[in-house]
């Protein structure tokens, strides 16, 4: 019973990872076809959810950024077990400045790039 629920645990992993895979080839083909309706807004961070790990890492953190056009969320997840460990010190705070990489005229689902500072980077503090 236990060697079936690992496989099906490791099945479940591997769909994941290739359904994963997928949206990323995807996100990187429609921003290569809208290389000319990229644009740039600039926002602030208005709330923040980070999730740790044991020993206080960063596992996962969620922004929502406010831009002249709306409200954008993002996450970031750590890629592997491996990665440099992200402290929750170097996640930006509320009032921290973002910028965000849209396709102009993009439907819903476009992929969004939320690009911020590590705020323990000198001279980045929020005003």
């Amino acid at each position: 019973m236990l060697f079936i629920a690992l496989v099906v645990a490791l099945w479940i992993g591997f769909v994941g990872s290739v359904v994963q895979s997928s949206e990323r080839v995807r996100a990187r083909s429609r921003w290569a076809d809208a290389a000319g309706r990229v644009e740039r807004l600039d926002g602030t961070v208005s709330a923040r959810t980070v999730s740790t790990i044991e020993d206080g890492g960063v596992d996962s953190f969620l922004l929502v950024v406010d831009t002249a056009q709306g409200t954008v969320c993002a996450r970031w997840e750590r890629p592997t077990a491996r990665s440099r460990m992200l402290l929750q010190t170097q996640v930006p705070g509320v009032g921290a400045r973002a910028r965000v990489w849209r396709i102009r005229d993009a439907d819903d689902d476009g992929p969004v790039v939320v690009e911020v500072r590590d705020p323990s980077v000198e001279g980045d503090a929020p005003a």
